[in-house]
């Protein structure tokens, strides 16, 4: 009889780890790139160049930012421009467990710099992690 009973505590035992082993792995969140929102753009002189604003945390104690931009992408079309800047918080350990979200009204501003293949012109900035139309600096919203 008290082999059984062992055996039935083991095999609780055993689906008890397992239940937390899964809770555990469900809930951690692995440190990747994401694409931020682009806040605004300006564009260059020569309408090739844009400068997109991105909202990051606060920067560390000496002054530089945990957030690093890994890549750029940009669409060009015949009535749009799709830019996207992706970073990854690089403070943030590779496995962690709560989020920490930029919080909009207490963020920093990054710019980041993308190249266009022809200019701007008259066509739209669309941002890649929204979809949204990013407003243009120095453009009032009726004259485009």
């Amino acid at each position: 009889m008290s082999v059984t009973r062992s055996k039935k505590l083991a095999v609780v035992f055993a689906l008890a780890l397992i239940a937390v082993g899964a809770v555990l792995v469900l809930n951690v969140r692995v440190n990747t790139s994401g694409h931020r929102p682009v806040d605004a753009v300006r564009v260059s002189a020569d309408g090739r160049t844009l400068t997109a604003q991105v909202i990051v945390g606060s920067p560390r104690d000496d002054g530089t930012f945990c957030d690093r931009v890994t890549d750029t992408a940009v669409r060009e079309s015949a009535g749009d421009v799709a830019i996207g800047v992706e970073m990854r918080d690089d403070c943030r350990p590779l496995l962690y467990w709560s989020s920490r979200e930029v919080a909009l009204d207490i963020g920093f501003r990054r710019e980041v710099q993308v190249e266009l293949r022809t200019p701007l012109g008259r066509r739209r900035v669309v941002d890649v992690a929204t979809g949204s139309q990013v407003p243009i600096q120095g453009v009032p919203p009726a004259g485009r």
